[in-house]
């Protein structure tokens, strides 16, 4: 990988890890938003015949609910799914050296030596 992309996309699995963090802590304070606005809404309810406050805090609640479990877990799995494809993009180059100097050393024309490219690229 170059170095201009090794700069932009090198950590991007850490990057949807710490978006699914945010994510979680975003969802944690629309949870807390939404239980004042309910409180608030169930408190003026008792003077007021308008359930409409408290009805729009529980739809933030469960809004923020699903927003910190769902999306959370999407941004952390990506991010494993992208390290994990880094863990074996590099096991694969590992074993692409190894075969390239096994072909250098053998010294014989063995079948191997003829069937694996000295010139093998980079994944």
């Amino acid at each position: 990988m170059s170095p201009i992309f090794q700069g932009l996309f090198g950590n991007i699995s850490q990057r949807f890890k710490n978006m699914a963090y945010a994510t979680v802590g975003l969802g944690i304070v629309a949870v807390a938003v939404g239980f004042i606005i309910m409180f608030v809404g169930l408190a003026t309810m008792a003077t007021e015949d308008n359930p409409f406050m408290a009805f729009i805090g529980f739809c933030i609640v469960g809004g923020g609910v699903i927003y910190a479990v769902y999306f959370s877990l999407f941004f952390y799995v990506i991010g494993e799914v992208l390290e994990r494809l880094k863990s074996i993009s590099e096991t694969n180059k590992e074993i692409a050296d190894n075969l390239r100097r096994h072909a250098e050393c053998s010294s014989d024309n063995s079948a191997v030596s003829k069937t694996i490219p000295a010139d093998i690229p980079e994944i």
